[in-house]
């Protein structure tokens, strides 16, 4: 007895589509759709899951995500353009004490694991903010220091890279540096200067390439000011960053800025890469304090919450209020925020993705297909004056009661004793 071994069937937005439109008998077998028939049809369908969650359905898309706090802060944006909320948070600590004196453009901190260049970066300073920075973590760039430039003599070529500003290359990491030549420049010595990640000065030389190959220094630094060359180069070169020190940067966090306060060993350390879709719904939060210990949130209404006397008041969150609106919802904590090492969890129900393209998939189980198809194929009846077979209509009750009942779950059914006194 042969199996597929396989279990990722599924079907795309037009196809979809071409079988709703089947089973009213608009289209024939073989038969494909107009673009015409697939805008419509594409509308009606976005339309109907769209009206489905509004109905409740759709377990699956409820998100544990992150909400970190900001002192004394009453309300918070949720969605694209607001707050600093996450479904993939990353967390760690400071790992040695930063003091901001040193206007220094990295931090030590316990881990790096899970966090990638150009992530939001979160810093608890020793005033009690939190301070929102981005990660400097670029990948290999064989001309971020040196965009492709020749020398006839001997001198320095300009640091010109996407990694550079005002003459500077920043290398993010501890990186080695790389020289790529053209031509064969195995004559030429590199003389590349800078500082080491702690801001040392630091200097390295390289032995130039052969034509078309590149070579790599040995000193892993922060940032480059200055590359020579003893000699007249042949043809073109290019000068850029390498292998990272896997040892220091285990515990190293280039940052895009500098920070504002110091920050001690031990304080919170947030990161993310994307901020939350607008939730259409709260179902549940929760107080996380900096041991991690949670408790959950009390939901107010917006009466609730406007009655509240002193808004302002500081301390442990024990309230909430959440306005849905468009762009982004709005969540009211109360008390505010005393603590920013603390943040609040929730499970949110977030929208349902448009079907947009031929090869886009329902965010739907692939269970739902068959309600999807019949339940479409009702909506789309009218708009070609058709009578949908009563056998199609049954089957779009039956297979979406099926999928509603999919959806809820299982619950553990308790029996309680009446007890009388």
């Amino acid at each position: 007895m042969a199996y597929s071994g396989s279990a990722d069937f599924t079907l795309n937005r037009d196809a979809i589509i071409r079988k709703a439109l089947n089973k009213i008998g608009v289209l024939a077998k073989g038969e494909t759709p107009d673009a015409e028939d697939i805008f419509d049809g594409a509308q009606s369908l976005n339309l109907m899951l769209k009206a489905w969650q509004n109905e409740g359905m759709g377990l699956w898309l409820n998100q544990q995500v992150t909400l970190y706090l900001q002192k004394d802060q009453q309300s918070y944006l949720l969605g694209p353009g607001g707050a600093h909320c996450t479904a993939s948070p990353v967390e760690t600590t400071v790992h040695a004490s930063y003091p901001a004196s040193e206007d220094a453009d990295y931090l030590y901190v316990t881990s790096t694991s899970g966090i990638a260049h150009g992530d939001y970066v979160g810093i608890e300073l020793d005033d009690g903010t939190l301070q929102w920075d981005t990660a400097y973590m670029p990948a290999n760039d064989r001309d971020g220091v040196c965009e492709s430039q020749a020398r006839v003599f001997a001198g320095s070529l300009v640091i010109n890279g996407d990694l550079t500003t005002g003459g500077v290359a920043r290398c993010g990491q501890p990186r080695l540096i790389t020289v790529y030549s053209a031509n064969d420049n195995r004559g030429q010595i590199f003389t590349i200067t800078g500082t080491d990640y702690t801001g040392a000065a630091l200097t390295d030389t390289i032995t130039g390439p052969n034509a078309g190959e590149t070579v790599s220094g040995t000193k892993y630094f922060g940032t480059v000011t200055a590359v020579s060359t003893n000699a007249g180069c042949s043809g073109f070169v290019e000068v850029g960053v390498g292998d990272v020190n896997i040892v220091l940067a285990a515990v190293i966090l280039p940052i895009a800025g500098t920070l504002d306060d110091d920050a001690a060993a031990g304080n919170a350390v947030f990161s993310y890469t994307d901020k939350i879709r607008r939730p259409l719904d709260i179902i549940e939060a929760r107080y996380c304090t900096s041991e991690n210990h949670e408790r959950p949130l009390t939901p107010m209404d917006a009466a609730a919450y406007k009655w509240l006397t002193i808004k302002s008041t500081s301390g442990q969150a024990l309230q909430y209020y959440h306005d849905p609106q468009l762009t982004n919802s709005v969540l009211y904590v109360w008390p505010v925020c005393d603590d920013v090492s603390a943040r609040i969890k929730m499970t949110v129900k977030t929208p349902v993705d448009d079907l947009d393209q031929i090869t886009d998939n329902a965010q739907f189980p692939v269970e739902w297909l068959e309600a999807i198809i019949y339940n479409l194929a009702l909506r789309l009846a009218p708009e070609y004056g058709v009578v949908p077979m009563p056998e199609v209509k049954e089957m779009a009750i039956v297979s979406k009661a099926a999928a509603v009942g999919f959806d809820r779950g299982t619950l553990p059914v308790q029996f309680i004793p009446a007890v009388e006194w």
